[in-house]
């Protein structure tokens, strides 16, 4: 998802300029953020919700034991088995050397909420937003745990992009879980966070991504403030009785607002919206 220069002087015409920056970084990543490494500056992320294909084909994989998952229930998992068994099982999937294929889908959704240049404009800028953030419905082959997406961009299996899975209970706001034929089904949200430019949503970053403003070049747009409020992102993975990730499928809402400048405007803006991943394995 990518937004061509004409886009942009349109939206920056507009005079919604920080809502042109967020929809570029948002459709230009999630990271797909795919989200850089856990240093100061950070690198976006990037979720959808389609109907589940669970798989019961079994690969020739070394099998590795996941904690707890062959002697106790699902059902009878606590919070803390439940988030263990999904942060093996995408830890040891990402680490997967063999070939595989995923269907992997990409969206981002945002709806104006407010708008320097009136109800005129925002109207103008959703039907932009509306244009510049299709889908993307893609089927990666890795190899070696890494494949290239439609915009050339390297990824590894799974979120969040260039770190491990390292969420905490800590950043839970509900886990549960539950069988789907041979599969374990753990469904997760996390509590919301709220952030501006300058600084990393550390239970997104952990898990999904986030969208990192600090280090994109805008051009001749200058951000002067933005606040990003997650609202409150949700994983569902299902994990294989061998230990490995089956499917996934991420939603990240969240609302923004702030302002930004350029060319000799100046314009404000705040929307909501998501960014969602699905990752279907054909193991």
């Amino acid at each position: 998802m990518r937004v061509n220069n004409k886009v942009l002087a349109a939206i920056l015409f507009s005079c919604s300029l920080l809502l042109l920056v967020v929809i570029y970084l948002a459709v230009d990543t999630f990271v797909p953020v795919p989200v850089s490494s856990m240093q100061t500056t950070a690198q976006q992320v990037e979720t959808t919700t389609v109907p589940l294909i669970v798989q019961t084909t079994v690969p020739d994989i070394i099998q590795n034991n996941i904690p707890d998952a062959d002697t106790v229930q699902i059902s009878e998992m606590s919070n803390q088995q439940l988030l263990d068994l999904v942060t093996d099982a995408v830890n040891k999937t990402r680490s997967y050397q063999g070939q595989v294929t995923v269907n992997h889908v990409e969206s981002f959704e945002a709806n104006i909420l407010e708008c320097s240049g009136g109800s005129a404009v925002a109207s103008i800028v959703n039907t932009i937003v509306g244009i510049v953030t299709k889908s993307v419905d893609e089927i990666l082959e890795f190899s070696g745990g890494k494949a290239v997406d439609s915009k050339d961009v390297e990824l590894p299996m799974l979120l969040p992009e260039h770190n491990a899975f390292t969420l905490t209970l800590d950043g839970v706001k509900s886990i549960s879980g539950t069988m789907k034929g041979e599969n374990k089904v753990v469904f997760i949200e996390i509590i919301e966070e709220v952030v501006d430019e300058k600084s990393v949503p550390p239970v997104n970053a952990s898990s999904l991504g986030f969208f990192d403003v600090s280090s994109y070049d805008t051009g001749m747009l200058k951000i002067e403030y933005c606040q990003f409020d997650y609202t409150g992102s949700t994983m569902e993975i299902h994990i294989r009785p061998d230990g490995y990730v089956d499917y996934a499928n991420y939603k990240m809402p969240m609302t923004v607002e702030g302002t930004g400048s350029g060319a000799g405007m100046r314009g404000s803006a705040k929307f909501e919206g998501y960014q969602a991943e699905e990752w279907r394995f054909n193991w």
